[in-house]
């Protein structure tokens, strides 16, 4: 049995157990800055990074093979640890570059968004082409689709669309430059 006192004798020697450096309490802004990134990284993982994935098996599945495949993409990150994530964070905290880490979940996040206007727009035009396509085979027009605008109207829409789409793709295909 190891000796508890010192050679003095009058002082216990003191023998460390466990430390979990996460029990370390961060301040209520490090810990919502944690639980932020966390969310993000959450949302990239199951948007962003799938379209990835999806991208190299494009080819080789058929639409119902890829849902499967997106089902089980998105189980597997439902298993990941979250709480012990988290807890490595808080404990690595100081030494994490979250400039970096901010920066590349953003950049993740924004294109998320870009990918998502670039799909609404170019859903909107569809709708606005098959409207005036179908205003264009009726010679009697009485009711359109959209009862409050002309046809002039709907064409400058259109154009202000087509415009919006144009400036996103030139938005991501711009290249990022670290400064």
């Amino acid at each position: 049995m190891p000796e508890l006192y010192s050679a003095a004798g009058a002082f216990p020697q003191i023998f460390q157990v466990a430390y979990n450096q996460a029990q370390v309490k961060l301040s209520n802004e490090r810990a919502e800055h944690i639980k932020k990134t966390l969310e993000n990284t959450k949302k990239v993982l199951s948007n962003y990074e799938w379209k990835e994935v999806e991208k190299t098996i494009a080819d080789g599945l058929t639409s119902s093979e890829k849902a499967a495949v997106k089902q089980e993409y998105l189980k597997e990150i439902n298993k990941i640890d979250w709480e012990n994530m988290e807890a490595g964070l808080e404990a690595a905290y100081e030494n994490i570059n979250w400039k970096e880490v901010d920066g590349s979940l953003n950049t993740a996040l924004t294109s998320m968004r870009l990918d998502s206007l670039q799909t609404t727009c170019e859903q909107t035009l569809k709708v606005l082409e098959k409207v005036q396509a179908e205003a264009k085979s009726l010679s009697n027009i009485t009711i359109l689709p959209f009862p409050d605008e002309s046809i002039d109207t709907i064409k400058k829409r259109e154009q202000q669309i087509q415009s919006n789409l144009k400036n996103i793709k030139a938005i991501k295909e711009k290249k990022i430059v670290d400064l």
